[in-house]
C-alpha cells in the first residue's frame, strides 16, 4: 500500500488495496499542478514489497489506459513519441544470450578464437546468479574431490576475483574485466531476448528488448548459444525442452518419482555481497506482519539446524510447485515472505535469540537465484546413473563433482522430512558434448542450468564453476562451427577430437583426456631439470595442515564418511605428545545425520582409548565401532569425534577447507564450532605416498596433478634458487607461443 504526493501534498487516496494479485491500473485522483517544476513522490505505507510499474499523468479525465502488455507498449510509445520500429543492431558470427557464469565464458572462448561475438545480457552487470546482485558463490567439483577445481576461464575469473584490490570476492568485477579485454567481443547490457527469426530449423536472428527504454533491436548470426538459464532463446526458437521431473521408468532413475510432474527446485534469495544482518549497537525489536509464515521454533519440527542465524540459509526455499518462469514475481514474493518468517524466528523464538537481540535486517536481494527451470533437449540426456557411475563418454568436454543434490519439493515447509530429497556423492561426472546442442534446432548450443539433463542429473551440473566449463565448451564449439562451416552436431560427428584438444590447450581439464596436439613439439621433446624432489608427499585429502591445538579442553571435529563403506571400525587421529611417557587418551564419537542442515537425532555415543607415544607426532589408531545407517538418498554421514582434555597432548589442525568442515571445543557442556577448518582425523588408515616430481611431468599432457604418478615438476627443496627446466627438441622448431601452467592449488577453495 502507498500514497502519491504532488509537491509533498497528498489527497489521502491509498493505492494497492484492490483485491487482485494481477497488475492493474488504479486512479490516484485529480491534482492541480502549479506552473513550473513539480515533484511527484510515492510514500510506502506497508514497509514490505511495495511496487509500482508505471505512473501515467493525463488531463483527459475520461482516459482509460490499456492492460495488455503489448498495447501498453504501443500506447507508451504514442504518448512519448517513441519509435516502435525494430532497429538492426548488427551481424555477428556468434550470439550468446545471457551474461551469467555460462554465458561469459562462452562469449570469451568464442571471441578468443577470432569470431565476432555478441553477448546480450538483460541486467546492467554481468554474472547472473553469480553476480553481486544475486550473490550465489562459484562452487564445483573441489567441494568433494582433490585436485578437481575447474580451470580454464573459470579459474581466470576466480583468480581475478581473489586478487581484486577494490572488492575481493566480487565475481561481477572479475568477469567484466575479462570481457573488456576481448577485442572481438561486444556486450549489450539491459537487453532481454524476446523473439527469434527462423529459417527452416535454424535461427537466423534474435530480437532483444531494452528493459529500460523498451526499444527493440534485431541481431543476426550464424551460431547461437542460449545461456539465459531459463532457456528463453531456445524456447522462442521452438527447441525441444523439458520442465519438471521425469518419471522413474523413463531413464531408470531410482530417485525419480513414479509419475512425471512439473516440480522444479526452488530458487533462493541471498543478500548479494552485503551481510544479511548488522549489529545496530542496541536492542532491535521485530514484529512480523500477520501474513508472514510462522516457522517452527523447534529444530526437530523445522527439520533443519540453524547454524548461527545471521546468514540467509540455502534451505529458505518456497514449495516447488511454483513456476519460476511464468510466475516469477509470485515465486520471488513467496521467498521474501519466507525470509521474513526466518527473521521472525531467529529474532523472537529461536533458542539462541539472545545472541541476535541487537541485530537488524540489513539487505535482502530482490533477485531469485533460480536453481532450475527449462532444460533443453540435446542428442544426449545426462541421467542420475551416468552421474553416480562416473560413466565415460567419447565426447566428454567437461566434468562435475558437486553432489547429486536435489532439495525437498516442499521447501522450508517440509518439516521433519528435512531439507533434501537426495544428496549423492558422485565420482567425477563426465559431461558429453551432446548435452550442449539442440536436438531439433540446427545452430543452437547452450550452457547453464538449461543443458540436456534430467532433473536429478541437474543436481550436480547446476553450480557456477561447472556451468563455466560448459560455457567454455559451448563457446569453443561455436567458434569451430564458424571455422569449419559446420553445425554443432557436425562438430560431434567430424571434429570432436579437435574440440577436446582445443579445450585442453586453453586450460580446460577433461578427465580421461590429455594433450595430444600433433602441433605441440613439447610432447616429443627431451626434458631435464636442475633438480627434482624425492620427498614430496602426495596429498589425497582437502585442506592444509596447520598448527597444533592443545587438548586444554575437550576438542572435536566433524568427520564425513561414505555410508556405502559401512560401520566405522576405527578412527585415526594425528596427535602430538610433549610428554616423556606414553599417555592414554579417550575418544568419543557419535553420528549426527547426513548433511549440514537437516535435523537428525544423534546416534549413541561410543568411546575408545588409545596410547599416544611420547615426544613425537603420529597417527594414533582408536578401535571404535560407530554404526552407520544405510540411506540410499544421502551418501554421506557425519560423525562428531572428540577427545577429552589431556595435558601435554595436541591435535593437528587443518585449514583452507570448505564450509562442509568444522571443528571446535566444548565449553560448559556446549560445543563452539567454526566452519572451514577441522582436525586431522580419518576413518581409513592414512598412508603417505611419495609423489613423482620428475621433469617429465611438464610434457606428460596433463596441466594439473592427476594422481601421485601424473604429478608436476617440483624442484628439490634442499637446493638453492634459481632452479630451471630445459626442453630439447628433436629437430629445429618454430615456436610462436609458450604456455606455462603453475599450481594454483586446485584442491582447496
Amino acid at each position: 500500500k502507498f500514497t502519491i504526493r504532488v509537491n509533498n501534498d497528498g489527497n489521502g487516496k491509498v493505492l494497492g488495496e484492490m483485491p487482485s494479485d494481477n497488475w492493474i491500473w488504479e486512479i490516484s485522483g485529480d491534482y492541480t499542478l502549479d506552473e513550473g517544476k513539480c515533484t511527484i513522490s510515492l510514500h510506502d505505507l506497508t514497509g514490505y514489497f511495495g511496487r509500482c510499474a508505471s505512473i501515467l499523468i493525463t488531463n483527459d479525465l475520461d482516459y482509460v489506459p490499456p492492460r495488455e502488455v503489448e498495447r501498453i507498449h504501443t500506447e507508451r510509445a504514442r504518448i512519448k513519441g517513441l519509435d516502435t520500429g525494430i532497429k538492426f543492431g548488427g551481424d555477428y558470427d556468434v550470439i550468446v544470450a545471457g551474461g551469467g557464469p555460462g554465458g561469459v565464458p562462452a562469449a570469451i572462448a568464442c571471441a578468443r578464437m577470432g569470431q565476432r561475438t555478441l553477448l546480450i545480457q538483460n541486467r546492467p552487470i554481468l554474472g547472473g546468479n553469480g553476480s553481486s546482485e544475486v550473490g550465489i558463490t562459484f562452487d564445483g567439483a573441489a567441494v568433494n574431490h582433490v585436485y578437481a577445481r575447474e580451470t580454464g576461464i573459470a579459474e581466470e575469473i576466480r583468480r581475478l576475483r581473489d586478487c581484486d584490490p577494490k572488492s575481493t570476492g566480487d565475481w561481477t568485477r572479475a568477469m567484466e574485466k575479462l570481457v573488456a579485454a576481448e577485442k572481438n567481443l561486444t556486450v549489450v547490457y539491459n537487453n532481454h531476448v524476446c523473439g527469434v527469426e527462423m529459417e527452416g530449423s535454424s535461427i537466423k536472428g534474435v530480437t532483444a528488448m531494452n528493459i529500460r527504454t523498451l526499444s527493440r533491436s534485431k541481431y543476426s548470426a550464424k551460431v547461437f548459444i542460449d545461456c539465459t538459464g531459463d532457456a528463453w532463446l531456445g524456447y522462442y526458437a521452438g527447441a525441444k525442452y523439458r520442465f519438471g521431473r521425469e518419471a522413474r521408468y523413463q531413464y531408470g532413475e531410482s530417485l525419480a518419482p513414479e509419475i512425471a510432474d512439473t516440480i522444479t527446485m526452488s530458487g533462493c534469495i541471498k543478500s548479494g555481497n552485503i551481510p544479511f544482518f548488522y549489529d545496530a549497537g542496541k536492542e532491535v525489536e521485530y514484529h512480523a506482519p500477520e501474513w508472514v509464515p510462522k516457522l517452527p521454533e523447534n529444530e526437530e519440527e523445522l527439520g533443519r539446524v540453524i547454524r548461527n542465524g545471521t546468514k540467509l540459509e540455502w534451505w529458505l526455499e518456497a514449495p516447488n510447485d511454483y513456476d519460476d518462469i511464468w510466475d516469477g514475481e509470485e515465486t520471488r514474493d513467496a521467498l521474501l515472505t519466507i525470509i521474513l518468517g526466518y527473521y521472525d524466528l531467529v529474532k523472537n523464538r529461536w533458542s539462541k535469540k539472545e545472541t541476535l537481540k541487537n541485530h537488524k535486517l540489513n539487505l535482502v536481494s530482490v533477485f531469485d537465484g533460480r536453481r532450475e527451470s527449462r532444460r533443453l533437449i540435446g542428442d544426449y540426456v545426462l541421467t542420475q546413473d551416468d552421474c553416480t557411475s562416473g560413466r565415460n563418454f567419447e565426447d566428454t568436454i567437461a566434468y562435475a563433482g558437486w553432489h547429486v543434490d536435489i532439495h525437498h519439493p516442499k521447501g522450508v515447509f517440509s518439516g521433519k522430512e528435512g531439507a533434501l530429497h537426495c544428496a549423492l556423492h558422485p565420482p567425477l561426472v563426465k559431461v558429453p558434448y551432446r548435452c550442449l546442442y539442440s536436438k531439433n534446432i540446427d545452430n543452437l548450443l547452450f550452457a547453464g542450468r538449461n543443458v540436456s539433463a534430467t532433473h536429478l542429473a541437474l543436481g550436480t551440473l547446476r553450480v557456477e564453476n561447472t556451468i563455466a566449463t560448459l560455457g567454455q565448451a559451448a563457446g569453443t564449439a561455436a567458434a569451430l562451427c564458424i571455422k569449419h562451416n559446420e553445425t554443432p552436431r557436425g562438430i560431434y560427428e567430424r571434429h570432436i577430437r579437435e574440440l577436446q584438444q582445443t579445450l585442453i590447450k586453453n586450460d580446460q581439464y577433461i578427465p580421461g583426456f590429455k594433450n595430444e596436439d600433433p602441433g605441440d613439439p613439447c610432447l616429443q621433446a627431451k626434458v631435464r631439470a636442475s633438480s627434482f624432489s624425492n620427498t614430496e608427499i602426495f596429498i589425497d585429502k582437502q585442506g592444509t595442515e596447520s598448527r597444533l591445538i592443545p587438548l586444554d579442553v575437550p576438542r572435536g571435529a566433524i568427520i564425513r564418511v561414505l555410508r556405502e563403506k559401512g560401520d566405522v571400525k576405527q578412527l585415526y587421529l594425528k596427535l602430538h605428545s610433549s610428554l616423556s611417557e606414553p599417555c592414554t587418551v579417550t575418544l568419543h564419537a557419535r553420528t549426527e545425520g547426513g548433511d549440514l542442515s537437516s535435523y537428525a537425532k544423534f546416534g549413541d555415543i561410543v568411546t575408545a582409548q588409545a596410547v599416544v607415544p611420547p615426544m613425537c607426532e603420529s597417527w594414533v589408531k582408536f578401535p571404535i565401532n560407530v554404526e552407520i545407517e544405510e540411506n540410499k538418498a544421502l551418501s554421506m554421514c557425519k560423525i562428531r569425534a572428540w577427545l577429552d582434555k589431556a595435558d601435554g597432548i595436541s591435535w593437528r589442525s587443518i585449514e583452507n577447507l570448505s564450509f562442509y568442515h568444522s571443528a571446535g571445543k566444548m565449553v560448559n557442556g556446549k560445543w563452539i564450532m567454526s566452519t572451514g577448518r577441522s582436525l586431522c582425523a580419518s576413518a581409513e588408515e592414512p598412508v603417505e605416498v611419495i609423489a613423482k616430481c620428475s621433469p617429465e611431468n611438464v610434457i606428460n599432457g596433463y596441466s594439473r596433478i592427476v594422481d601421485a604418478e601424473r604429478y608436476e615438476w617440483v624442484s628439490d627443496p634442499e637446493q638453492k634458487l634459481p632452479q630451471w627446466i630445459e626442453l630439447e627438441f628433436q629437430k629445429a622448431t618454430d615456436i610462436n607461443m609458450v604456455s606455462v601452467v603453475f599450481d594454483t592449488d586446485l584442491t582447496n577453495p
